[in-house]
């Protein structure tokens, strides 16, 4: 008897297990088919520099270099330092041969980082980090901003950069963002 009790709770365990598991699969789909995604960013993502796919990879908004305010900050210097110029022809903040973006803080890298950006083409645009979005905006993993689910932010110089034009989209011929790598100093 004792045997046949046994068997009985493993088998409602088993079914109690299963009826979890559908679940858990039924509330994933509903997830998916609200978002319009085959998956979420999760902490291996952003490990990896893989840019999920529920991020708007192709979305490339821009922010003003002075928005940058605080003098003893490290994206401060970045933006400001000696090798710190704004292109004539695009408007964008560089520094060096690298275009200044900012990205979320789930990369795990930092303002100053240099970091390849590789396109769905396979094509790589040099950039460096001259800011990084606050975890507030973006998604609980801080691989994209909230609102319109972009990853990479351009920086730019207001003074040469005009906002009526996509001159500083050119960098990007027109490719999605499939991947951030560090690039080891």
């Amino acid at each position: 008897m004792c045997k046949a009790m046994e068997d009985m709770r493993a088998e409602a365990r088993a079914e109690l297990q299963r009826q979890v598991e559908q679940q858990k699969a039924e509330e994933e789909a509903r997830e998916k088919a609200l978002l319009g995604v085959d998956q979420r960013s999760t902490p291996a993502d952003a490990a990896e520099g893989n840019v999920p796919m529920e991020a708007n990879r192709s979305a490339h908004p821009y922010m003003p270099y002075t928005a940058v305010t605080n003098q003893g900050s490290r994206q401060y210097a970045v933006l400001n330092g000696a090798d710190a110029w704004s292109d004539p022809a695009t408007g964008l903040r560089m520094v060096g041969d690298r275009i200044c973006i900012a990205i979320g803080q789930g990369y795990g890298m930092k303002a100053g980082d240099k970091v390849d950006v590789v396109l769905d083409d396979g094509s790589v645009v040099k950039c460096i980090l001259g800011d990084m979005k606050a975890l507030c905006d973006t998604d609980p993993n801080g691989l994209y901003h909230n609102t319109d689910r972009d990853v990479v932010e351009m920086i730019v110089d207001y003074n040469v950069f005009s906002r009526n034009s996509d001159q500083y989209l050119t960098v990007f011929h027109g490719q999605p963002v499939k991947k951030l790598v560090k690039v080891e100093s």
